[in-house]
């Protein structure tokens, strides 16, 4: 039986999420299809040895632009430093898995549809079925950004929106792609324990997201929002700890708050399967990072979220608890509400039993998800052990 190459196309852009989504991706296909190759940007996992740790490949084209000297080490390079490097060519993919997160989208611009335009409109990736897997898309009204986004979702032959609002905002666009809708497929990743770690009992997470500052206009508020939520978890007999969550620039926000919250405990790992054991540790979390809420409400974790697009709002729904997001940082009254009904041990119960109960149906779509995708890849494979020479 021929060996599978599958890519994982993505923003070319570092943080868990990526990480989270990637792994999901191995786990999954590893199971199902051996032997199969698994491609990532190299700037997922910046150094060949954390690749190697997990199995990973890589191509000189990631990036919004091609990367020259791993082109040339590629073709022209001894074999034995490919294969050190785990670089393949991308005529060698098969088919193409887009886990961009949020990309397409007025809030991002025309860069990634133009990238993945680019590239899957290469001569020797014609061949190459592209699918879209769970994520957020839209709003669409900037012309020039919904006719790119548009075409990109032209060339994939499958799409999944991750929620009804990004539903809603492509099949407004009227394009060809076969459209379904599931949530985040990361629901169900398996956490990671690390006891060497320090966690104070009981401790409330707090996830900064410096995209907060830099994609909203209300970035002075919300320092503020972050200062009075650890003020009330104090008051509330519970120990506020940082948990950076995507990147070290999520530090940035932390050393923006005043010097009593600047001295609070930072929690960093760079495996992000602890990381979701951290959030599954904590007695409550507050997050403005989508896929640390995934991590927290799917363990149970009572969580209270601030973010800056729609995912954020569908996320609570999804989990039947749209009471814990908080739409206005401005809103300090609700945020002390909110927080006051998580010390009611009662309350608190009942949130949990709610996130325990949403899960299953989240659970059950992930996996329909998981298993059209695949029959799209059996496809693929049953066709490659038909060519002549394979």
């Amino acid at each position: 039986m021929s060996q599978l190459t599958i890519e994982i196309h993505g923003t070319g852009i570092h943080n868990r999420g990526a990480e989270l989504m990637t792994l999901a991706i191995a786990d999954r296909f590893r199971a199902k299809f051996d032997p199969i190759r698994i491609v990532v940007p190299s700037a997922y996992f910046r150094r060949p040895e954390d690749r190697n740790r997990y199995g990973l490949y890589t191509t000189w084209e990631f990036g919004f632009q091609p990367r020259g000297w791993k082109r040339l080490v590629h073709e022209y390079g001894p074999a034995w430093l490919r294969r050190r490097a785990r670089m393949i060519a991308p005529r060698e993919v098969d088919l193409v898995l887009d886990a961009s997160g949020f990309a397409y989208s007025d809030q991002w611009g025309d860069r990634a549809p133009t990238w993945i335009l680019a590239k899957m409109s290469q001569p020797e990736r014609l061949h190459q079925p592209l699918i879209l897997l769970p994520q957020a898309f839209g709003p669409f009204i900037k012309p020039e950004a919904a006719q790119l986004c548009a075409n990109v979702f032209n060339r994939a032959e499958l799409s999944f929106a991750r929620d009804s609002q990004s539903q809603r905002a492509v099949q407004a666009l009227h394009t060809r792609t076969d459209l379904r809708l599931c949530p985040d497929f990361t629901v169900d990743l398996k956490p990671e324990p690390d006891h060497s770690l320090a966690l104070p009992h009981p401790f409330f997470a707090v996830v900064p997201n410096v995209r907060m500052l830099n994609k909203t206009t209300k970035w002075e508020e919300y320092l503020r929002f972050l200062e009075s939520a650890i003020h009330k978890v104090r008051t509330l007999g519970w120990n506020p700890v940082f948990v950076l969550h995507d990147s070290l620039s999520d530090h940035t926000v932390v050393q923006q708050l005043s010097t009593s919250s600047r001295q609070l405990p930072v929690i960093y790992h760079q495996n992000p399967r602890v990381l979701k054991w951290v959030l599954g540790q904590a007695h409550a979390v507050l997050a403005s990072r989508f896929h640390a809420l995934i991590g927290s409400l799917a363990q149970g974790v009572p969580s209270l979220g601030a973010g800056w697009s729609h995912k954020y709002p569908e996320l609570f729904k999804d989990f039947g608890c749209s009471e814990l997001y908080l739409p206005d940082v401005q809103d300090l009254a609700l945020l002390d509400q909110t927080l006051t009904r998580l010390a009611d041990s009662g309350m608190y119960q009942a949130i949990r039993d709610t996130l325990t109960a949403s899960k299953i149906p989240i659970s059950r779509a992930v996996e329909s998800m998981w298993i059209e995708v695949e029959n799209r890849i059996e496809q693929v494979r049953a066709k490659l052990n038909t060519e002549p020479g394979q």
